[in-house]
Formats: C-alpha cells, sequence, structure tokens
C-alpha cells in the first residue's frame, strides 16, 4: 500500500437509498485505475487527495452499489456566456 497521498480524478457522485437508508458518496480514481469512495470530503484545494477521508473500493464492491444507486457525473463549473 502506498503511503504518500496523490491526486485522485473526480468521477462522480452515488447516491440514493440501499434497505431503506440513504446512502452518498463521491467517487474518485487514482493515476493506478483504483477506485475510492468518500463519504465526507472536506471542501477545500486538497480535497481530492488520497490521504484525506478516501477509501479504497474495488469495482466488484461498486458495481453492486451502482445497482441500487444513482450516478450523478462530476462536471466543472463553469461560467456560461
Amino acid at each position: 500500500m502506498k503511503t504518500e497521498a496523490q491526486d485522485l480524478t473526480p468521477l462522480g457522485k452515488l447516491k440514493g437509498e440501499i434497505d431503506g437508508e440513504f446512502e452518498a458518496f463521491y467517487l474518485a480514481m487514482d493515476a493506478d485505475g483504483q477506485l475510492y469512495i468518500n463519504r465526507s470530503p472536506s471542501y477545500t484545494k486538497a480535497a481530492y487527495k488520497s490521504a484525506d477521508g478516501w477509501e479504497l473500493i474495488t469495482r466488484n464492491q461498486l458495481s453492486k452499489y451502482e445497482k441500487q444507486l444513482h450516478f450523478i457525473p462530476a462536471r466543472k463549473r463553469q461560467m456560461k456566456m
């Protein structure tokens, strides 16, 4: 396991209900293609550092979530002209 923090690329957010309980978390990927989730990311410039509350998740675990939750893709907020 790597000990130094890496920059993560935001993929989006999964949210919805599982067994009557509301579930929501952010999804990101590192440079090696590993997936991470975070249920409460910080709103700082370092929010997408792997050491800042991000947990590693397998693709099998993610596929179980994808069957029950809605995916909202990440997008950059831009000024419209």
